[in-house]
């Protein structure tokens, strides 16, 4: 289950020009989006200019985001195994919403 590929994958920037303000000595990145293959006018980003340390940090953001993205695929594939598993067993129908959030639980648990 862990091993799924996310649809939304982190945006591909290409850092154009790089260049350093002798008067503060801060560096800075000119980024640009990758275009898609449409090439369709009204969607198209603007070119910004941020430090590189604003780079660095986004970049950092960005990947802790998509690694919470992957542990909340995972976590609500277990949770559609654990309701497959109710709705499979005629008996466990008619169980209590306390009994399903335990089964539910020993299910994500098991995953540890």
């Amino acid at each position: 289950m862990g091993n799924r590929q996310s649809p939304y994958l982190p945006c591909q920037s290409t850092i154009m020009a790089q260049s350093k303000n002798n008067k503060t000595g801060e560096s800075t990145a000119s980024i640009e989006p990758e275009n898609s293959s449409d090439n369709n006018a009204s969607t198209e980003m603007p070119t910004h200019n941020i430090t590189l340390e604003q780079l660095h940090t986004l970049q950092n953001q960005v990947s802790a985001l998509f690694s919470i993205h992957q542990e909340l695929q995972e976590t609500t594939d277990l949770i559609t195994e654990a309701v497959n598993q109710i709705i499979d067993d005629p008996e466990r129908v008619a169980m209590s919403f306390e009994e399903i959030l335990v089964l539910i639980k020993d299910v994500i648990d098991r995953s540890d």
